[in-house]
């Protein structure tokens, strides 16, 4: 996801698909938001090492379903935040970049075999072919998040030994 999605989400946003699925974003235009293209409008898993967080903030909304599931920041305020604790944790490594996370997500994912298509579908680049289309329309969610949830599980599982807990 784009950190201008990431910084917008809202409690109405998050779905339980239920324990096999898990959390899902839906990523929409609603609510005065703005989303980067046509592309950016899409459904995509939470990662499971983030879903007790996720919750949390959603049980912290007390019902509110515009409640912000990260303070409410603009971008660019939650940009400054997560800068100042990378250089915390990563000792001033000036080379990654909160937009460097996407990168790295989707070089992960083309390590693991996720099809490019899919890729693109889930950080909401624009799709390189037209066969692509097939992620939006046609299978409903429940023949998509079964693939949704087992690209995004097997992605996580190549860049989780990677992320510090120091959160």
């Amino acid at each position: 996801m784009r950190s201008g999605e990431v910084a917008q989400l809202i409690v109405s946003d998050i779905e339980d698909a239920g324990k096999e699925h898990g959390l899902m974003v839906r990523i929409p235009d609603t609510y005065g938001r703005s989303l980067k293209n046509k592309t950016s409008v899409r459904t995509v898993p939470v990662p499971r090492c983030l879903e007790g967080f996720v919750r949390y903030r959603m049980k912290a909304s007390q019902g509110d379903a515009t409640y912000s599931l990260f303070g409410g920041f603009d971008v660019n305020d939650f940009r400054r935040r997560f800068s100042a604790k990378k250089q915390r944790v990563y000792n001033n490594d000036t080379t990654l970049a909160l937009h460097s996370l996407r990168h790295g997500f989707k070089a992960a994912g083309r390590a693991t075999g996720v099809p490019g298509d899919l890729l693109d579908y889930l950080t909401g680049h624009a799709p390189a072919s037209s066969s692509s289309v097939a992620m939006s329309y046609g299978q409903g969610y429940a023949k998509a998040y079964p693939v949704l949830r087992g690209a995004a599980d097997s992605i996580e599982a190549t860049l989780l030994p990677f992320v510090p807990r120091t959160w």
